[in-house]
């Protein structure tokens, strides 16, 4: 593939286990590639990507049902993809890659003569983009962040069980923070990546606090105010009332001296 398109400046890729590894990080770092990682648990960040790998998953799987050979059907979906005008832009990638049309297994009504179609696959992109994203903002009700780097948040972590809080006791600092992406450090020098919807924001935490288990909040609430005792701090007793069922219908339970 460089060969034919050359070696690009930058692969952008999830956080899976083949793109963390040593030797792929030699392989960039020979070719002067930079390595560019979507938002951990936030498939949203990769949307390209993931929504892509929807029909090609599909392809994969009819042709494993129908005993068909995977490789020859990867490469027919390909060539139909690359030949299909996209919903988003209105324009064929293949088109916008070499700027010409590509003769694919599907017929062609009208051929026009290609110029430039990169301006119109812009232009249609910018606006399905705002169009989507205001749709997607409507749906999820979405409001702005207030988070800002220096303040202390809470990370959501993987729910085990029913009984695993919706939230890690251990407090994160933010250190850095790109668009919806935050950068975030504990005390023990520990990074996350995550959307910003993953974290909550808390006070500050305390200072003289050591504890493993995690901190003390200064949080302001009654709470966290000492009790108010009485003046003698005397510790207040039980009541030695009598108490007994109502007598209901005229009948009691108790003798009639004990009832006053």
């Amino acid at each position: 593939m460089f060969s034919v398109h050359g070696i690009p400046d930058t692969i952008i890729s999830d956080n899976g286990p083949p793109f963390n590894g040593d030797e792929y990080a030699r392989y960039l770092k020979a070719l002067g590639i930079q390595a560019t990682f979507s938002t951990p648990y936030w498939p949203q960040g990769n949307a390209t990507v993931e929504r892509f790998m929807r029909p090609l998953g599909k392809a994969l799987k009819t042709a494993t049902l129908e005993g068909r050979p995977w490789k020859q059907e990867l490469n027919r979906f390909l060539l139909q993809y690359r030949t299909t005008p996209h919903c988003t832009t209105g324009v064929p990638p293949s088109e916008l890659l070499f700027n010409r049309v590509i003769k694919g297994k599907l017929p062609v009504i009208n051929s026009k003569k290609i110029v430039d179609r990169h301006k119109e696959a812009r232009d249609n992109e910018k606006t399905r983009q705002e169009r989507n994203r205001e749709y997607a903002n409507q749906r999820r009700n979405t409001r702005k962040s207030d988070l800002q780097v220096g303040d202390y948040v809470l990370v959501r972590q993987e729910k085990k069980n029913k009984l695993t809080a919706n939230f890690n006791h251990k407090p994160y600092k933010v250190i850095k923070k790109t668009g919806s992406e935050i950068l975030a450090q504990s005390k023990d020098g520990h990074i996350v990546k995550r959307n910003v919807s993953h974290f909550n924001l808390i006070n500050k935490p305390r200072e003289e606090d050591t504890d493993d288990e995690g901190c003390d909040y200064e949080e302001n609430s009654q709470d966290n105010q000492p009790s108010i005792s009485n003046e003698n701090n005397e510790v207040p007793g039980r009541s030695s009332r009598i108490r007994r069922p109502p007598n209901r219908y005229g009948h009691s339970e108790y003798p009639s001296n004990l009832i006053n």
